[in-house]
C-alpha cells in the first residue's frame, strides 16, 4: 500500500487548504490533500481553523446586518414618538390638497353666472331651410373674468330648454363693460339629443326668459346668422368647397359682426343685419383694406 501522505509536504497543503475549503481544487489534488489529512493533525487543525474564521465573518457580517437595521428601526421608531413623520405626511397631504383644489376652482365650471352679471342681446329663432336648418341665435356679454362654459340643465318640461352659462369659481368682475368680450351661441340640431327646439315653446338662459313660441321663428334672419351658422358647421366640408364661400373667422364686436373668407376678403354687418363694411387681409388677417357700405345701398 503507498502512502499518499508523503506525497505532499505539509508546507503545499497548507497552501492548498483555502482552495480545497472553497472547492476549486482537481479532484486528484483533492485526493491528496484528504489522504494527507487522514493522518496529519496539525494540516487539519488549520482546516478547521479556516472553517472557524469564515464563520466567525459570516456572523460579524450578519451583526453588522442586523445593528444597521437596528439602527433603522431604532431612528424611525424616534420620528413616529416625536410625529416627525406624520408631521411630514400631513404637510404633504395638506400641499397635494390645496394645489388640486386650486385647479379644480381654476378649472371646472360649478357656479352659474348671476343673471346680473350676464347680457343676452340678438336673440333669433331662426329657420333657414334646407340649407341650415333651425335655430336659436343669441349673443352674449358677462361680467366675469375667467373661464366658463354653456350646457343644458335636466328639465322634464320637453316644452322648456333651460341653457345654463357656468364659471369657475376664480376670476372676478370685469372693470367696466368696455373689456366684456361680446360673442355669440348658436343652438341647432347638433345638440338635438340635449335640446329639441321643434317642441320647445321657451328658452331661458340662467332663467332669463329670451325667447317663446309668441316671438315665432324668424324665416328671413339676417345675413350674418347665416353665415355664422354656416361656419359653425363647416368643418369637415370637402376641398371642394370655393375660396370664395369657406368661412375662415368670425369675430363679433360691440356692434358689429365681421365674417373673413378663405380668399382673404371679409364683410361686415351691424346688429340688424345691414351690410356696413367691406373688407380685404392679409394671410395673417391683418386688415388690409376697409370700405364703408351705406345701409341705404
Amino acid at each position: 500500500m503507498i502512502d499518499k501522505r508523503k506525497d505532499l509536504p505539509c508546507a503545499v497543503v497548507r497552501d492548498l487548504l483555502p482552495l480545497y475549503h472553497d472547492g476549486v481544487v482537481s479532484s486528484d489534488t483533492r485526493d491528496l490533500i484528504e489522504a494527507h489529512l487522514e493522518g496529519c493533525e496539525n494540516c487539519r487543525n488549520e482546516l478547521n481553523s479556516i472553517r472557524s474564521d469564515e464563520t466567525i465573518e459570516g456572523n460579524l457580517i450578519e451583526q453588522d446586518k442586523d445593528a444597521s437595521f437596528k439602527e433603522f428601526r431604532d431612528g424611525v421608531s424616534a420620528l413616529r414618538r416625536n410625529g416627525t413623520i406624520r408631521g411630514v405626511l400631513i404637510a404633504l397631504l395638506v400641499v397635494v390638497v390645496f394645489f388640486g383644489g386650486l385647479q379644480f376652482l381654476n378649472t371646472a365650471d360649478i357656479i352659474k353666472v348671476d343673471p346680473a352679471d350676464l347680457k343676452i342681446d340678438d336673440v333669433c329663432r331662426y329657420d333657414l331651410g334646407t340649407d341650415g336648418g333651425e335655430g336659436l341665435f343669441f349673443t352674449y356679454q358677462m361680467n366675469w373674468d375667467g373661464g366658463f362654459s354653456i350646457t343644458f340643465e335636466d328639465t322634464d318640461d320637453p316644452k322648456e330648454i333651460n341653457i345654463a352659462i357656468k364659471r369657475t369659481a376664480l376670476g372676478g368682475k370685469m372693470e367696466s363693460d368696455s373689456r366684456n368680450p361680446r360673442s355669440y351661441w348658436i343652438l341647432d340640431g347638433f345638440y338635438k339629443e340635449s335640446a329639441d327646439l321643434s317642441q320647445a315653446e321657451t328658452v331661458k338662459v340662467n332663467g332669463q326668459t329670451v325667447w317663446t313660441k309668441d316671438q315665432g321663428i324668424n324665416n328671413d334672419p339676417p345675413e350674418y346668422i347665416g353665415e355664422l351658422v354656416r361656419y359653425e358647421q363647416q368643418y369637415g366640408v370637402d376641398d371642394y368647397v370655393r375660396p370664395e364661400e369657406k368661412i375662415i373667422s368670425a369675430r363679433i364686436e360691440a356692434d358689429a359682426i365681421s365674417v373673413t373668407y378663405e380668399d382673404l376678403h371679409g364683410i361686415k354687418w351691424d346688429k340688424d343685419g345691414n351690410v356696413i363694411a367691406r373688407f380685404t387681409v392679409d394671410e395673417n388677417e391683418n386688415i388690409i383694406t376697409m370700405e364703408s357700405v351705406s345701409v341705404d345701398e
